[in-house]
């Protein structure tokens, strides 16, 4: 199978990129003079679904999918996850973004590519979603489901608990590029924090933790790139700073920080730390396109922890804490949490 500029996910560069600039920095006119190059990648991948039977599905061509997962049962760096399955979640997440992106420049085509989308999530749950579960058991599969939205909100608990049965089991993730960017924030967003935590705080292979202890200072494109006692892996690909499995800094920043943007640019954000006592306290300094964030929180003991927030001027927080909502705005707020 021949390689393409149409290999999924990393064509939707062309969507992705341009949405998650304008979510940082709420600036309208960036969005608006990336929004041609976005429709012109959709458009292409609908005019490709077109000439290949019009299935709502990205099933055709090559595709790097989850790329290096370790859950290959023939080795190599292909995932065992159905590449189409990637693809075509990829491809309703483009599409959909058009459609956001088109709907905020008051483009009456936002309906056509939100049409286009439903029919997109229509034909994956068709094909991969049998009886409220995901008939494709990898780990990846299932956080992808459940991240993008292609399960309906009363299916999430089934395949959550699946998700976290075969992380406990096998004792880590074993998710590639496609999957490990997602999967903490499917286990956090799920009430699976400690999990969350076990999987970023793991020691062994694979698991960032173990790259520290064999010398990382940046984060690698394998799991396995530096071998124990120090050799390179023989298999190539040894990138030692490399953005894929590095993504998880900003899930530290979501859910240890505790800090996530309500709309573009920070005007308005939700603040909620999650605790954990394997981290004894936490220093987030965000600098914002509204200015910057602090949140700094520590345990006092192993059941009080005190927090410091900062919300820089303009701006509105809401505070999520245990057994506690907060409204602040502009200024600087302590508080004093009793965990049980």
């Amino acid at each position: 199978m021949l390689m393409s500029q149409d290999s999924s996910p990393w064509a939707d560069a062309a969507t992705i990129i341009p949405w998650n600039v304008f979510m940082h920095d709420g600036d309208m006119y960036h969005l608006s003079i990336n929004y041609k190059n976005m429709k012109a990648w959709v458009d292409h991948i609908i005019e490709l679904d077109n000439k290949n039977g019009l299935h709502h599905l990205l099933d055709f061509g090559f595709h790097f999918a989850d790329w290096l997962s370790l859950d290959n049962p023939n080795g190599g760096p292909f995932g065992k996850t159905d590449m189409y399955y990637v693809s075509s979640v990829y491809y309703y997440y483009s599409v959909l973004l058009v459609s956001k992106a088109a709907k905020l420049l008051k483009k009456d085509e936002y309906i056509y590519y939100y049409r286009k989308a439903e029919q997109i999530r229509t034909a994956i749950r068709q094909k991969y979603i049998k009886n409220g579960h995901v008939n494709i058991t990898t780990q990846t599969a299932l956080v992808l489901a459940i991240y993008f939205k292609i399960l309906n909100e009363n299916e999430v608990e089934k395949n959550i608990n699946i998700l976290e049965k075969m992380i406990v089991d096998k004792g880590h993730i074993d998710t590639g590029f496609v999957g490990t960017v997602y999967i903490n924030d499917v286990l956090a967003d799920n009430d699976r924090e400690k999990l969350a935590y076990d999987v970023l705080l793991n020691e062994s292979y694979p698991g960032w933790i173990n790259e520290i202890n064999l010398g990382a200072t940046t984060i690698w494109e394998r799991w396995n790139s530096v071998l124990p006692g120090g050799k390179m892996n023989s298999d190539g690909m040894n990138s030692l700073n490399h953005y894929s499995y590095g993504s998880i800094l900003g899930w530290m920043y979501r859910y240890i920080g505790g800090i996530k943007a309500v709309e573009p640019g920070f005007k308005k954000v939700i603040i909620r730390p999650i605790f954990d006592e394997r981290i004894k306290y936490s220093k987030l300094r965000y600098n914002s396109a509204m200015g910057e964030y602090q949140i700094y929180w520590k345990y006092v003991n192993d059941n009080r922890v005190n927090i410091t927030v900062k919300i820089p001027f303009l701006c509105q927080a809401k505070v999520i804490l245990p057994k506690k909502v907060i409204d602040c705005k502009s200024g600087t707020y302590k508080f004093d949490i009793k965990l049980k």
